[in-house]
């Protein structure tokens, strides 16, 4: 009961996620996680990033924009000074092209999350996705083999695309509830690892963990200490920014009456 101290579950939640990166990355010699369909090249030397650097795109999904944005500070905070003797004998990447088929933000089960990825010299970065949420994860796996300010391969040759359609966490708030800056940092968490659904199980025999307007008094008992409207917008929303969906679960009378009858 009450606003419980979520810090231990953090810990376990982002330790589990870097085991499965960990097991990734010991059968690849790369920063890629998770390995990614076909790898066809990862050659030659690292390139420096300019800190300029800046992603743009044909799309006019808002998806894409905002990962755009999102991702070209990300990509442009990593780059270092480069000494003025030397910075016109370095090739430098000025940032990466963004193509994508269909400006379809259709988010569901048959979503299309494939891209390439295609470097080929500072001058040459390119990611054509299958839809918005594609390109989501061609920036992510492209931000991944950027390192401390250096781009580690001039040529990259990258199909993917998920082995599964279902790639999920849950969240027990029916029993426990977690605070909505928390929630928001295990989206991007997901998105990290590309996965795809936010099971949110929203209610259960100790706990209606979301507002509701029709049925007040199923918050009565928590005071303030459950999700507003408000809040459930902002993390459905984040979480589609993201490529991510969130599944409710509510409990209905047949799974009490089953609890019940066990």
């Amino acid at each position: 009961s009450g606003q419980h101290d979520t810090s231990g579950m953090t810990r376990t939640i982002v330790l589990l996620l870097f085991v499965a990166a960990s097991e990734c990355l010991t059968h690849r010699n790369d920063t890629i996680w998770p390995i990614p369909a076909e790898v066809y090249v990862l050659s030659g030397p690292a390139l420096p990033i300019d800190r300029h650097f800046l992603a743009t795109s044909n799309s006019s999904s808002v998806v894409v924009a905002d990962a755009v944005e999102r991702y070209t500070k990300l990509i442009s905070g990593t780059a270092g000074p480069i000494e003025e003797n030397t910075q016109e004998d370095l090739a430098l990447v000025t940032g990466v092209e963004v193509q994508v088929v269909r400006d379809d933000e259709t988010l569901d089960w048959n979503t299309d999350y494939s891209y390439e990825l295609l470097v080929n010299g500072a001058n040459s970065v390119v990611i054509v996705a299958a839809s918005p949420f594609g390109a989501v994860y061609g920036l992510e796996t492209f931000s991944q083999l950027v390192v401390n300010g250096t781009l580690l391969y001039t040529n990259v040759s990258i199909r993917d695309y998920p082995k599964f359609q279902h790639r999920g966490l849950l969240i027990d708030s029916g029993r426990r509830i977690y605070p909505k800056s928390l929630v928001l940092q295990l989206l991007d968490a997901l998105n990290y690892v590309k996965m795809n659904v936010l099971h949110l199980h929203i209610s259960d025999h100790c706990r209606f963990s979301v507002e509701s307007r029709m049925f007040p008094s199923l918050m009565e008992p928590w005071h303030d200490n459950y999700y507003s409207r408000d809040d459930i917008m902002e993390i459905v929303e984040y979480a589609r920014l993201r490529g991510i969906r969130v599944v409710p679960e509510i409990d209905t009378p047949l799974v009490c009456t089953y609890q019940n009858f066990l």
